[in-house]
């Protein structure tokens, strides 16, 4: 099963007005809710499940990485969607962004240079060879702040799998992790679906696949096509249990 075309947007656009913002934010104050607001202006959002989202406190949204090309839309439509209950938490979120190794350049030069300019918001996880860098994890791990992050790792589309750990990690940060479901469609803009915080399994391999499921539940199934027959299976077996506990 393939995305239908209306979850399709040919360009993503690149509002000056963003980055006109983003380079003031980046020689000045560096805010967040600011540099959000500059990139969604006037887009429509539809917004769902905010009573998930827990009332104070750090917590953890863990985002399908819908069309890689639009992270920086997706990124803010899931913000603004989010401060709508939390505004509190826009400025002081974490952004967890995984990297590969790349040649010294003037390009690496200049991202190594703004990451460091946004290195409150911003923590970087080189991946070399599919695995994780410990230090990248121990820099994430003593970060007291709320938290962003693309489990999957890579954005297409379709829901992917999570990366082989990610659901494991993040049920041992201690905090709360909202799966958060968000699309694009060509009628009604951007969705955004705040499901339920994780109860997660005592057994921790199954745990990377009970994430891919929460996120999968919340988006429309032809953009978690692969995860269909694993859903139908987790429905089955919760409907044996709801049965059983009946009689």
């Amino acid at each position: 099963m393939q995305a239908a075309p209306e979850y399709v947007r040919r360009r993503f656009r690149l509002p000056l007005r963003f980055w006109a913002r983003f380079i003031i934010e980046t020689l000045t104050t560096r805010s967040f809710s600011r540099l959000v607001n500059a990139r969604l202006h006037g887009e429509k959002c539809c917004i769902e499940g905010l009573n998930n989202l827990p009332s104070h406190g750090n917590f953890v949204l863990a985002v399908n990485h819908f069309n890689g090309r639009a992270a920086l839309d997706v990124g803010a439509a899931v913000l603004q969607a989010a401060a709508k209950a939390r505004p509190d938490a826009l400025d002081s979120m974490l952004i967890v962004i995984g990297t590969r190794p790349r040649k010294a350049s003037q390009v690496a030069r200049i991202l190594d240079w703004l990451y460091k300019r946004w290195s409150y918001h911003t923590v970087r996880i080189l991946i070399h060879n599919a695995q994780a860098s410990l230090a990248g994890l121990r820099e994430w791990r003593k970060r007291d702040q709320p938290i962003f992050v693309f489990p999957e790792g890579r954005g297409q589309l379709d829901l992917g799998q999570i990366r082989q750990g990610a659901g494991k990690w993040l049920s041992l940060l201690g905090k709360p992790v909202i799966p958060v479901a968000v699309w694009w469609h060509q009628e009604t803009g951007w969705h955004v679906v705040f499901g339920e915080v994780i109860v997660w399994s005592h057994r921790s391999e199954l745990r990377d696949v009970q994430l891919g499921l929460a996120l999968a539940t919340l988006l429309p199934p032809e953009l978690a096509s692969s995860w269909q027959d694993e859903l139908d299976r987790w429905r089955k077996v919760h409907l044996m249990q709801s049965q059983k506990q009946t009689f």
